[in-house]
């Protein structure tokens, strides 16, 4: 799903289900790889809206972040085509961003904790 299908399909959920500022957690998301019926269970147990300004609202860095060191985490499996997984690699590399990759899904804190808690204990030695 490209970007303003996707910016449509959340505003509509946001208008029906969540006041109009609020986006529910998707029922099937494509992004959901790897995850057990018990951790759907599990994270929707937990789980908030999102407020749809954080998807609309463009990202301004600022000097602070500029200069220090910044690590972006690309999860492979979260049902981008392969041509978006370009365009953030690509990204990555034109800001400096040192980048992993998961072969899993959006919810990597889940599928691969251990991966990501070894993860970020090494990124936070290079900041």
């Amino acid at each position: 799903m490209g970007g303003s299908a996707y910016r449509e399909l959340v505003e509509t959920d946001a208008e029906k289900l969540g006041d109009g500022w609020r986006w529910p957690l998707p029922d099937d998301p494509d992004g959901w790889v790897g995850l057990s019926n018990e951790d759907d269970r599990w994270m929707r147990s937990k789980a908030v809206p999102q407020p749809v300004g954080t998807l609309s609202t463009p990202l301004q860095r600022t000097e602070y972040a500029s200069s220090h060191p910044s690590t972006y985490v690309l999860c492979t499996k979260n049902g981008m085509k392969e041509s978006v997984l370009e365009m953030v690699r690509d990204l990555t590399e034109r800001y400096g961003w040192e980048r992993h990759e998961l072969e899993t899904g959006h919810w990597p804190m889940v599928t691969m904790p251990e991966d990501v808690v070894t993860l970020l204990g090494d990124a936070s030695t290079h900041a």
